[in-house]
């Protein structure tokens, strides 16, 4: 299957809900879905321009906000089609990049003080990052219960919460295995020191 342009995807999607600049999508970017998808601006303006030569989005005349000239974009009937198109289309699996995996794997080069040390960081950064999905419910409760689409945001919520669960589940086993490796060098260490 042909790998998708995701910022194509992104790009089309925020543009279903209304016209927008490149400012405004980075914004909802942000504001969003970035707990599991981020855009640049690099990325962004690029595909807008790609899009409108494409036919599926339409730049409109600029207007001017503040002090700033804004370029704005609307998604076209063709935009339109080509994102239901995209949506219906089976998902292609992400392959797997995790720098702490790759670190572990090869850990036994510097010891497995510094592999704990690497897992409690990122312990750590998990707890931190399941309080951001309860303040996101928080807000999602407080000010977008009439919202049409919060069910499905709310699906995308339960995917990072539970996925922060089960990473946090596998730091506590990789935590006691790391130690149990520690306590074991360390008992072979003063086993030979005696001989």
């Amino acid at each position: 299957m042909a790998r998708v342009n995701g910022t194509r995807q992104v790009v089309l999607g925020f543009l279903t809900w209304k016209p927008m600049s490149g400012y405004d999508i980075k914004g909802f970017v942000e504001r969003s879905v970035s707990n599991f998808w981020s855009e640049s601006y690099g990325q962004i303006y690029p595909t807008l321009k790609a899009l409108v030569a494409e036919g599926l989005a339409a730049k409109q005349p600029a207007s001017a906000k503040g002090e700033r000239l804004r370029q704005v974009y609307s998604i076209t009937p063709k935009g339109r089609e080509a994102f239901r198109k995209w949506i219906q289309d089976p998902v292609n699996p992400a392959p797997s990049r995790n720098e702490l995996l790759l670190k572990l794997f090869f850990a036994r080069q510097v010891g497995g003080e510094i592999a704990l040390g690497q897992v409690l960081v990122f312990k750590e950064q998990l707890l931190q990052l399941s309080q951001h999905y309860e303040v996101i419910s928080a807000q999602f409760a407080r000010e977008l219960g009439d919202q049409p689409d919060l069910p499905y945001w709310r699906l995308t919520l339960e995917y990072g919460r539970l996925e922060a669960e089960a990473h946090l589940a596998w730091c506590d086993k990789a935590i006691a295995a790391l130690r149990k490796i520690e306590r074991s060098k360390s008992r072979a260490g003063q086993r030979g020191r005696k001989k």
